[in-house]
């Protein structure tokens, strides 16, 4: 579940860095149309900056959830093994509970 929140939660994050991407992206255009280079550029570079950002979380999280992936097939097998074993305890009981019912009337003849 942790690896699971961790995705959700890189998600998360993931998308609030493509809004503010996006935001930054509207503020260039705002300030290219008012000739502020310096602010300009420091805007582009920020948002360069935030995209990089994103392109390396994105990157973690497609890393992240192949590895969930992979632990949901793991799961999923164990479970089948739990299942498997379990029958065959409540076979192996059944077997048991036979052979000592079977087995209650010899016990009880060698007692006498």
């Amino acid at each position: 579940m942790a690896l699971m929140d961790r995705v959700r939660d890189a998600g998360r994050v993931i998308g609030g860095l493509c809004d503010r991407n996006a935001e930054l992206h509207k503020q260039i255009e705002e300030i290219r149309t008012s000739k502020a280079p310096k602010a300009v550029a420091a805007t582009e570079q920020r948002a360069s900056d935030l995209e990089a950002e994103a392109t390396h979380l994105r990157s973690e999280l497609k890393v992240d959830k192949e590895q969930n992936d992979r632990l949901q097939v793991h799961l999923k097998a164990a479970r089948a093994e739990v299942h498997l074993a379990k029958s065959e305890m409540l076979a192996l009981n059944q077997k048991l509970d036979e052979v000592r019912a079977e087995a209650q009337p010899a016990s009880e003849a060698l007692a006498d």
